[in-house]
């Protein structure tokens, strides 16, 4: 259950004008209908916990509710003095983040992050995204986990007018948020 906590046209900063802020009042996913198409980009900003009894589980995107094989997306991973590249493509979803799960060392973990999709109401190009994430594990310096994400959906070329986040597995926990922003 969603419980909105803003709406459309309340101006944060100059050129930033929140769209929707959607925070969770029990476990489920994330769904943004009818994304006006008068600003020139979004930006997305969130804070996520999954509800899997695993370790971390997967944010993934959906774009006009999409599910066919339309998403590509590469992920750069680095911790410590480690960096892995993943790279996804022909999926039903992007994914956006790794999201800490129930399972996780500690019940206070979270992702934070963002994601920027410019020009998301064209229909010249498909869409494309990127966008950071960091969350911690636990204290040491091998469980400080950064994240760039970037990707595209090949769908459609027409404007995004709604954007569903959800989980790899299970759901989001209570209290996890998405704020979507336009950019003028």
């Amino acid at each position: 259950m969603l419980i909105p906590t803003a709406s459309v046209q309340q101006t944060q900063a100059p050129g930033l004008v929140l769209i929707e802020d959607q925070v969770l009042s029990s476990t489920s996913t994330f769904d943004f209908q009818n994304i006006p198409g008068t600003y020139k980009h979004l930006l997305l900003e969130y804070q996520l916990r999954g509800s899997d009894a695993g370790g971390s589980v997967f944010a993934l995107m959906r774009f006009n509710s999409d599910t066919g094989a339309n998403y590509q997306s590469v992920q750069q991973k680095f911790n410590g003095s480690t960096t892995t590249l993943s790279q996804v493509s022909g999926s039903t979803s992007a994914r956006i983040a790794t999201v800490p799960a129930a399972g996780a060392a500690s019940a206070n973990l979270a992702v934070t992050g963002k994601l920027d999709i410019p020009n998301y109401a064209s229909s010249s190009w498909y869409q494309g995204f990127m966008g950071q994430s960091v969350y911690v594990v636990t204290g040491s310096d091998d469980n400080y986990f950064g994240y760039n994400v970037a990707g595209e959906w090949e769908g459609a070329t027409g404007a995004i007018t709604r954007i569903e986040i959800i989980a790899s597995a299970g759901s989001f926990l209570a209290n996890s948020r998405v704020t979507i922003y336009g950019l003028s």
